[in-house]
């Protein structure tokens, strides 16, 4: 299901003694990030582009994203609530290829002024299932949705798969499918995994980071990793606990259908 990678989600912490002494969650959170598609592997780097990073003498420079892993935990968690609504299919059977009305729309921004309400209105639901990756050099957009009781993560990045003037990515384009139930639980685990990780961490910073070391702060700063660590290990639940507003589906077919005949005129 997920090729040579154990998980969907996959990720490593960078070792403690190659992160400086700060004492913020985020930052303890460093190492490198992938994601299995199937036969794809996203977020991996080029053989080009890794070996011209380790030219430029980077020996250690990792084939995969190098980023704090907190960045994909949390952008993850944001875009979960939108991806676990499922997409009515008349919604694609209308619009089988939703990102060409929003390049057409792109396309007679500023021509046409009445299009910029229409924007919002037929394609907030499309991009609001995107994982961006702007903290990237050339990363990726992945889009995660449901449609049924099936999860898809597509993408597209040909037009810019492209970094220090060479193939950025492993996988520029593609799409993967899997049951909802079993995306889910990946997604419980990745956010089980990645907890274990930080209580680990945050134990072994505590533990070898004299109080003293950290300024006239330091202790303060490292018994609130404990506080922030338990705030963290409830994200998910909270993320998905919040009050959201059910797209309202007719009014982005209605909205859709008004900009096709106005991009038709």
């Amino acid at each position: 299901m997920f090729g040579p990678h154990p998980h969907l989600f996959n990720f490593e912490l960078r070792p403690l003694e190659q992160i400086g002494r700060n004492p913020v969650w985020y930052w303890l959170s460093d190492g490198r990030y992938w994601i299995a598609a199937g036969g794809a592997t996203l977020y991996e780097m080029t053989p080009q582009r890794l070996a011209y990073y380790r030219a430029q003498g980077d020996s250690e420079a990792s084939p995969f994203a190098e980023y704090p892993v907190g960045r994909l935990h949390e952008d993850l968690l944001q875009i979960l609530p939108a991806v676990a609504e499922p997409i009515p299919a008349s919604v694609f059977e209308r619009f089988s290829e939703p990102g060409t009305l929003i390049a057409r729309f792109a396309e007679f921004a500023g021509e046409k002024s009445e299009l910029d309400g229409l924007r919002e209105a037929a394609c907030r639901w499309w991009w609001d299932r995107y994982l961006t990756a702007w903290h990237l050099k050339a990363g990726p957009e992945i889009q995660f949705r449901r449609e049924g009781e099936e999860a898809v993560l597509a993408w597209d990045d040909s037009a810019r798969n492209e970094a220090d003037g060479l193939p950025a990515w492993t996988s520029p384009a593609g799409e993967f499918r899997l049951s909802w139930g079993l995306f889910w639980g990946e997604v419980e685990d990745f956010h089980a995994r990645f907890m274990r990780a930080m209580a680990e961490r945050i134990a072994e910073a505590r533990a070898k980071w004299p109080a003293e070391s950290l300024g006239p702060d330091g202790r303060a700063n490292l018994d609130y990793l404990l506080t922030e660590q338990a705030k963290r290990e409830q994200s998910l639940a909270e993320a998905m606990a919040k009050p959201r507003t059910p797209t309202d589906w007719p009014a982005v077919l209605a909205a859709m259908e008004r900009a096709e005949a106005m991009l038709a005129e």
